[in-house]
């Protein structure tokens, strides 16, 4: 098995584990989650040409899933999207943070922000002498 694709699964399972919550994982749970035929996945991305990246993911308080990742845009550079996900797994919103970077971090991170807002965290090169400021 290459290694890519083993990543490539271990971020899959991280966001499954993501979208559940904390009972993803507790024997009690085990037992109420449905037949694994039947659980629901939402595409969010279809570059997976990253396979060594990571996504960054953060739950708000209303129960949403906030998750941002980078993109290889190949000729363009870099990019950085989102998605945020509501209950049952449903895509509400998704799009560009930012794009045509000459360089971007494969771990972004979502962290709290002041007044329950949230903050990304990231490092990157625009390829612009002076920026980002």
């Amino acid at each position: 098995m290459r290694l890519s694709s083993v990543r490539s699964r271990k971020s899959a399972a991280a966001v499954l584990a993501a979208a559940l919550g904390p009972c993803a994982f507790s024997s009690s749970a085990a037992a109420a989650q449905p037949a694994a035929s039947s659980v629901k996945w939402t595409k969010i991305s279809t570059d997976t040409g990253l396979g060594i990246a990571s996504a960054g993911m953060y739950r708000t308080g209303d129960g949403r899933l906030h998750v941002v990742w980078t993109r290889n845009d190949h000729a363009k550079g870099f990019s950085l999207h989102f998605s945020t996900l509501g209950s049952g797994a449903k895509l509400l919103n998704t799009g560009a943070i930012v794009g045509s970077w000459s360089s971007l971090t494969t771990y972004p991170r979502l962290v709290a922000g002041p007044n329950g807002g949230i903050r990304l965290v990231f490092t990157g090169a625009n390829g612009k002498i002076g920026q980002p400021v």
